[in-house]
């Protein structure tokens, strides 16, 4: 678990009386667990609140579960789920996302 701040610069492709660019300090915290469930499996999580500190019903929400199942001492199948939320999105943008992965990691 940790928290910080961070200076955010956000500007749109087309500026609008909507979608305005952005300058504001931003806090951060974040929460990482992870647990080996056994000798090939291990679970991760990383979660993120970030309001905007000028106005702190602007903010976002992102959280990542991974999944990674190991195949050989160099190969892991990964599973990667991520939501992310902005409660102040751009006209036209969704306010939530959630993307799936699933890939292979190869260490060297």
């Amino acid at each position: 678990m940790g928290s910080g701040l961070f200076y955010s610069h956000i500007k749109p492709s087309e500026i609008s009386s909507e979608d305005q660019e952005t300058f504001d300090i931003v806090g951060n915290i974040y929460l990482w667990a992870g647990e080996k469930i056994n000798e090939n499996i291990e679970i991760n999580f990383l979660g993120y609140y970030q309001p905007v500190l000028s106005d702190t019903k602007n903010y976002r929400l992102n959280q990542n579960l991974q999944v990674l199942n190991k195949i050989t001492n160099h190969l892991k199948f990964s599973l990667e789920l991520s939501y992310n939320f902005n409660s102040s999105p751009y006209v036209n943008t969704d306010s939530s996302d959630f993307t799936t992965k699933i890939g292979l990691k190869y260490k060297f």
